[in-house]
């Protein structure tokens, strides 16, 4: 569950996209540290050639779905769930985790992605091409409306919050930790 709202919020997937994606649609070529996700038909791609791919370049999840993809099937689903048991896992997780008045759902990954893009990059024509958007305008007015957003909200993490990204931070280092040093050579590389 962890692995696959990491790809949603990171590759803008949208819930169907995520619910839909098996373990021979992610390709990852030997020694990148890049995947790409084959999507299929998507909702935008009749009108947008690129939407049928997506690329990941964030290497806690490259080596996380190298990981997975090891371990299953190639028909395996990264979600193996209805939408209504993904949906309701998802509600579960943020109630247990006290989150349920910021009242997001599975659509939020990709809207926050999108946001969390553009505020690391500042350019609305990247934030549509990952997020497999036809118009770039579109993507300008929810940004601006998820900016919004975010000067209204406030958190302060309850020590619940805490222990689970401590633990996320402890999961994600063992995982990485060894493929950094298996990739790191002689001086002057």
């Amino acid at each position: 569950m962890a692995l696959s709202l990491g790809v949603a919020f990171r590759c803008l997937l949208r819930t169907g996209e995520l619910l839909s994606l098996q373990a021979r649609d992610i390709v990852i070529p030997a020694g990148s540290r890049c995947a790409i996700l084959y999507l299929g038909e998507t909702k935008t791609g009749p009108r947008n050639p690129h939407a049928g791919t997506v690329s990941c370049h964030d290497s806690t999840l490259v080596h996380l779905m190298q990981v997975w993809k090891a371990t299953c099937d190639p028909q395996a689903f990264l979600v193996p769930w209805p939408q209504s048991r993904f949906r309701s896992t998802f509600n579960a997780a943020l109630s247990s985790l006290e989150l349920q008045t910021y009242e997001c759902g599975p659509c939020s990954l990709r809207r926050g992605g999108a946001t969390d893009l553009w505020m690391s990059c500042r350019n609305y024509s990247q934030v549509a091409h990952t997020g497999r958007c036809s118009a770039e305008r579109t993507v300008k007015g929810k940004n601006q409306d998820s900016i919004a957003l975010l000067t209204q909200l406030t958190f302060k993490p309850f020590q619940k919050h805490i222990t689970f990204l401590c633990h996320w931070e402890e999961v994600t280092k063992s995982c990485v930790e060894p493929q950094l040093k298996s990739t790191r050579r002689g001086r002057g590389r």
